[in-house]
């Protein structure tokens, strides 16, 4: 949730953050922290598979999952020079949670 909440808050800063990381322009200690940053996301990511609340996938497509829907939506809201619709937010996380969760839990 917080994730969608920061592109619907902040989507200049979500893609500058997605740009940067593409980018190799971060000095290494901010490298650092960035990394850090995606240790501890696939951390999480690995622990909701191994206690069964995320489909049985791999960290790294799970991310992708999660994170290419936001990317878009950030995209768009900048692109138009409007908001992300909270409706919207909410239904995205609803489908990419059906996609991300284990359908056993």
């Amino acid at each position: 949730f917080d994730m969608f909440d920061f592109v619907q808050e902040r989507p200049q800063d979500f893609l500058f953050l997605e740009h940067a990381n593409a980018a190799k322009i971060l000095s290494p200690d901010q490298q650092a922290v960035a990394d850090e940053y995606i240790e501890d996301i696939g951390a999480l990511l690995k622990r909701g598979v191994d206690d069964g609340t995320l489909a049985p996938l791999d960290t790294e497509l799970l991310s992708l999952l999660l994170v290419a829907p936001a990317r878009q939506l950030a995209r768009s809201a900048v692109i138009s020079e409007r908001s992300i619709n909270p409706e919207i937010i909410s239904q995205t996380f609803d489908r990419v949670w059906l996609s991300i969760a284990n359908s056993k839990s």
